[in-house]
């Protein structure tokens, strides 16, 4: 091979490696600023859904019914509409109710009236009397959309929060009454124990349907259900508006003679020093956190001891 050949040999071989080096470059640069721009939605996501959490947890509940011989009869989660103390909340929990309990975030109530109730829609508007309760901010005029993005939050049995995510998978009629949606559940990215039941709301915050059970067969085009996610089944709330605007027959329940009420205080006291544990470490105030977590070690003993008491007496 001659010199020129040579040089001109050794100028393609450096260009084609250049070449190659050069677009592995380019395509690694798209996979990492693809990969970044997917954390950035996941973070955007955790924060919006934090955010949501904190503003609307404070206005959902907990109702319990009992039996005309005192025992529970129902439980599930509900959640104030406004500043008069009107709770939405299911039908299927008031079932054969003889007295009722309310437990807010901060608050217990006892005096409980039935303004309104559908079972087939399994609805029911409640009312006690409370101040300065925070309430969801209803939206009727909200059209949703099959897979829109969409949250669930109410209570469990022993009065913590529970948070569902989700996807709208199908629309469809009861009987031509309301609009029927249905939910599946997504992987979710916050640490929060699952439920099925409360307020449904979109990413706004805002409350778009109530979930219920037991609502009847629907019409329209039923999907198959995406693997390993649970189902959720809620109507919409502009389709239920006329339940709250109009009334039923009032029905004025019992006050409950219950002992959920010390279950719920020695929550409350223990949320409250967990609060205040936590504002005195931002501080610096170690003596003052010493005292508080011996106090917080305290509250979780007795909690343990009256659930083991409760669980022995439940038993016999």
């Amino acid at each position: 091979m001659k010199l020129p050949e040579r040089i001109i040999y050794i100028f393609t071989v450096f260009s084609v490696i250049f070449s190659f080096s050069l677009l592995s470059t380019v395509f690694s640069h798209n996979a990492s600023a693809s990969d970044t721009a997917g954390f950035m939605d996941l973070e955007r996501s955790i924060k919006e859904l934090k955010q949501i959490v904190k503003k609307t947890t404070p206005g959902v509940v907990t109702v319990v019914a009992y039996d005309d011989s005192g025992a529970e009869s129902g439980r599930g989660s509900g959640f104030f509409i406004d500043t008069q103390g009107r709770i939405i909340t299911n039908s299927s929990v008031l079932k054969d109710a003889y007295s009722a309990e309310v437990f807010s975030k901060s608050n217990y109530y006892d005096d409980v009236i039935i303004l309104n109730r559908d079972e087939g829609l399994d609805f029911a508007l409640i009312q006690v009397k409370a101040a300065g309760e925070v309430y969801l901010e209803p939206d009727f005029g909200y059209k949703i959309e099959p897979g829109e993005r969409v949250v669930v939050i109410g209570r469990s049995a022993d009065l913590g929060k529970t948070v569902s995510e989700g996807l709208v998978s199908s629309l469809s009629n009861i009987e031509e009454r309301a609009e029927l949606i249905k939910i599946q559940t997504t992987t979710p990215i916050l640490s929060y124990r699952a439920g099925k039941d409360g307020p449904l709301l979109n990413m706004a915050g805002k409350v778009i349907g109530v979930t219920g059970t037991g609502f009847p067969e629907s019409e329209g085009f039923e999907p198959l259900p995406w693997p390993d996610n649970q189902e959720i089944k809620a109507v919409s709330l502009r389709s239920i508006k006329s339940l709250l605007s109009g009334q039923g027959e009032f029905e004025h329940l019992q006050r409950a003679k219950s002992g959920i009420w010390s279950q719920w205080f020695i929550r409350s006291i223990k949320t409250a020093a967990i609060t205040g544990f936590i504002t005195l470490y931002d501080i610096g105030f170690p003596k003052l956190m010493a005292i508080v977590f011996v106090i917080i070690v305290i509250i979780s003993i007795i909690q343990w001891l009256y659930l083991k008491l409760k669980k022995l007496i439940f038993n016999r």
